[in-house]
C-alpha cells in the first residue's frame, strides 16, 4: 500500500457546503471513486495528488479532500501504486466554484472526471474526509 503524501497546502476540512472565500479562487473537491473490487482488495486504490508541484494529499477509495486555489490553469499530477507506480499528468482549467473532480485508479493509469455534484456513494458507503495521519 502506498502511503499518502504529506499535504503542502491547507485543506478546507470536511464541510462540503463551504464555498471559496475569495472571488479569485475556487474550492476544489477531489473525491476518489476508484473501484473497490479491483483496487480495494489489494489496497492499490489510494491516489496521491499534486497540484502545480505541491502535494495535496492521498485519499483512499471513498475519501475526499478539498482545497481553495486561484482560478485558472493548473497542472494536476495523480499517482497510485498497482503492479507499478502509475503517474498521470492533467492540464486543468478551474473557474467554477465549487469544482468537484472525481479521480479513479485504473489498471494502467489514472482518470479524472469533472462533476457538478458529489458522485453517488459506492459499495463502501458515504464518502468520508481524507485525514492525513501516521
Amino acid at each position: 500500500m502506498m502511503a499518502p503524501v504529506r499535504p503542502e497546502m491547507p485543506h478546507l476540512g470536511a464541510d462540503l457546503s463551504l464555498r471559496s472565500t475569495s472571488p479569485n479562487e475556487v474550492k476544489v473537491v477531489f473525491v476518489n471513486i476508484s473501484n473497490s473490487l479491483t483496487h480495494g482488495l489489494d489496497s492499490s486504490g489510494r491516489i496521491n495528488i499534486w497540484l502545480d508541484g505541491k502535494a495535496v494529499g492521498g485519499p483512499d477509495i471513498a475519501e475526499y479532500l478539498q482545497v481553495q486555489i486561484p482560478k485558472g490553469n493548473h497542472q494536476l499530477i495523480l499517482e497510485h501504486l498497482d503492479m507499478a507506480k502509475w503517474r498521470s499528468a492533467h492540464d486543468i482549467f478551474l473557474q467554477t466554484d465549487p469544482t468537484i473532480i472525481a479521480i479513479r485508479a485504473t489498471t494502467t493509469s489514472n482518470e479524472i472526471e469533472f462533476r457538478r455534484e458529489m458522485p453517488s456513494p459506492g459499495a463502501l458507503g458515504p464518502y468520508r474526509p481524507h485525514v492525513f495521519g501516521p
